[in-house]
């Protein structure tokens, strides 16, 4: 096994105050004191009350969506008739039919939602469109609507009231979708247990403390300079799982960690599909399923492997493992190794791998945007209908306009970030290439 590097960046602090064992920053302990619990405890109730032919329908965009996935696995798991809406190969289809905006309402119409179901809209902002036109539709033909937000709960709050908006408080979105799920899973808990939703939360509460120790802020702050690492030698991150949760982290890395700037980010190759799993099983067995995948990207000494040490999949990472090791892969470890999650019951691991992607996304963002000195441009531009960037001609031309006006400086390069715009250093002062996309 190639041990982790010596961390390169101090990254410990920024992962202490993310999760709250140290002042400032996002301290996510603090948020889960201040859960909604009132509004848990109706949710919950509104569940009990469905009748047998009841669902529970989530939704939500991106890492909303994994979460609305995760949160519907969970419901099943309690016997619970739950899903996301519709099916997930429409999606596309209606988007390029009807909009992006109808793939959940065009869901919730081929389930038939109505009286006797429940459906919950996931959207940190609260203004995904897509969300509360579903959200709308629902309450429409009888089902009873509920929301989970963040910071002041956006449109969904409108549509849903303040009573059936569970609202997260804090201000990074990461840290909004950790207490998302926590909020279901905190009612799922107090159900199969019998007892008060404030006394699951308390439990809940203990199981993250029970985690927080010394040994796992360390080993991932060096989980996050391998990645660090990875990037600057434009290698590859390699995610290694099968659950929602490893799924969740590699997206977040892959997106969320370098949105902000004029680079390809981080590379974290997803190794199987469900149409390449199901061949692999079907042909060499289960225990192939990663490995196959991840042997097509020759790892090597450029990349970084997380290994998402979860039951069941012991077999799976020892082959990948002795791929990893062919190569010289530093690798790191969440769950029976590495960043250990016993605290956690087993049935929140999948939860526990995602929070911890949230934390390395933000960590990392507010390291690279610190080095690279990114700031926030006042502007407004005018993009495509139903877009949030520009294209490379666009882009190279409204850069032209801002140096001309002033606004930006010579050297800067403009990037966008959920429909908002930066001025950042150029790669090349990072030993980076630049990327539009």
């Amino acid at each position: 096994m190639v041990a982790p590097r010596r961390e390169p960046t101090p990254l410990l602090p920024a992962y202490e105050r993310y999760f709250g064992a140290a002042p400032g920053g996002v301290d996510l302990a603090r948020s889960l004191v201040e859960l909604p619990l009132d509004g848990v405890e109706r949710w919950l109730r509104a569940v009990d009350a469905m009748p047998a032919r009841g669902r529970i329908v989530f939704f939500g965009n991106g890492g909303s969506f994994d979460t609305s996935r995760l949160l519907a696995q969970r419901c099943r798991a309690h016997g619970l008739r739950a899903k996301t809406p519709g099916e997930a190969d429409d999606y596309f289809a209606t988007a390029l039919s009807e909009g992006y905006g109808r793939i959940f309402a065009k869901g919730l119409e081929q389930d038939d939602i109505g009286a006797g179901d429940v459906v919950v809209g996931i959207s940190g902002s609260g203004n995904s469109e897509n969300v509360v036109a579903a959200l709308a539709l629902a309450r429409a033909r009888g089902a009873d609507a509920f929301c989970l937000g963040g910071r002041d709960g956006g449109r969904m709050r409108g549509v849903c009231g303040d009573e059936r908006s569970l609202i997260g408080r804090n201000q990074c979105m990461e840290a909004i979708e950790d207490l998302h799920a926590a909020m279901i899973l905190i009612a799922l808990d107090a159900r199969r247990r019998g007892v008060a939703v404030a006394a699951a939360a308390a439990t809940f509460r203990e199981r993250y403390a029970a985690f927080m120790t010394g040994d796992n802020l360390a080993a991932l702050a060096a989980l996050g300079g391998g990645m660090l690492r990875a990037l600057a030698d434009r290698g590859h991150v390699f995610v290694l799982g099968t659950g929602i949760g490893a799924n969740h982290f590699r997206a977040d890395m892959g997106r969320g960690a370098s949105n902000t700037l004029p680079i390809r980010g981080l590379s974290t190759p997803e190794c199987f599909t469900l149409n390449s799993a199901q061949a692999t099983a079907n042909d060499d067995g289960m225990d192939f399923v990663i490995a196959d995948g991840l042997a097509k990207f020759e790892p090597g000494a450029r990349d970084c492997a997380i290994l998402c040490d979860l039951p069941g999949a012991e077999r799976m990472l020892a082959h990948c493992a002795t791929l990893l090791d062919a190569g010289n892969v530093e690798r790191h470890a969440i769950g029976a190794r590495g960043v250990r999650l016993d605290a956690f019951a087993d049935y929140d691991a999948e939860f526990a791998v995602a929070m911890l992607g949230h934390a390395c996304g933000e960590v990392l963002r507010g390291w690279l945007t610190t080095r690279w000195a990114a700031r926030t441009l006042d502007l407004s531009p005018s993009f495509p209908a139903g877009q949030k960037k520009l294209g490379v001609a666009e882009t190279e031309a409204l850069e032209r306009e801002l140096r001309r006006a002033g606004t930006m400086q010579a050297r800067e390069l403009l990037t966008f970030c959920y429909g908002r715009c930066y001025a950042v250093t150029p790669p090349a002062d990072h030993d980076g290439t630049r990327s539009f996309f």
